[in-house]
């Protein structure tokens, strides 16, 4: 399989950024309407800052976006997960 993907670590930066309130609650609605605990959610924006939904990953790869940023990703997953589980 190739993969289409094309990245090139060396000259794109990766940082956290602070969504706007409008786009966190309508991330987290999503979830919450999906039944969801975690659902990776793809989006673009566009150069007059539109944001524009592509798809939701109930089982989304993260570990290469925590691995450039240093968020903690995989723990926080764990704790949401690990909350769910006793309630």
């Amino acid at each position: 399989m190739v993969d289409w993907r094309h990245y090139d670590f060396e000259n794109v930066p990766h940082f956290s950024f602070e969504l706007p309130q409008k786009i966190k609650d309508f991330c987290f609605n999503l979830v919450k309407r999906l039944g969801l605990i975690y659902g990776a959610i793809d989006m673009i924006v566009t150069p007059n800052e539109k944001y524009v939904f592509l798809e939701i990953n109930p089982n989304g790869q993260y570990l290469w976006i925590e691995l450039l940023t240093g968020l903690p990703i995989s723990s926080t997953i764990a704790e949401a997960l690990s909350k769910n589980s006793t309630e």
